[in-house]
């Protein structure tokens, strides 16, 4: 039984898709064509549709009081669901096929991220924006 090996490149976009560099090359691929390419499974198109905050029981007064994140993301055109513990906790649940929802655009970057957001909401001028 012999052995091989495979060397490829892959192009990486500004907005965070991907493509074989060779199938970019040839022109069968090309940006926010594809958000994931594996050797195996060749282009895959994924896409993050929610992720939402599990806190703890009296509000998040810092990134620390985050428990995890449901998630629903869409791979091709069939959408999961699972929570994945933030860090430093681990663990994840096995993702579930969902029924996609609609009139939902993916999200492709934040303007803030958790930890800027909570510190925004201990803002006077925004609580009753977080309440």
């Amino acid at each position: 039984m012999g052995t091989w090996i495979a060397i490829y490149a892959l192009c990486h976009f500004d907005d965070s898709s991907v493509c074989q560099e060779q199938e970019f090359l040839y022109g069968n691929c090309s940006q926010s064509q594809c958000t994931n390419w594996t050797l195996a499974k060749g282009c895959k198109k994924e896409a993050l549709l929610s992720k939402t905050a599990k806190i703890k029981e009296g509000g998040a007064r810092s990134i620390n009081d985050i428990l995890g994140w449901d998630y629903v993301i869409k791979v091709d055109s069939t959408c999961y669901s699972f929570y994945a513990a933030q860090p430093p906790a681990v663990g994840m649940t096995e993702p579930v096929e969902i029924a996609c929802p609609l009139g939902v655009r993916e999200i492709i970057s934040y303007a803030i991220d958790a930890e800027q957001a909570i510190e925004d909401s201990e803002k006077p001028y925004l609580i009753d924006i977080f309440k």
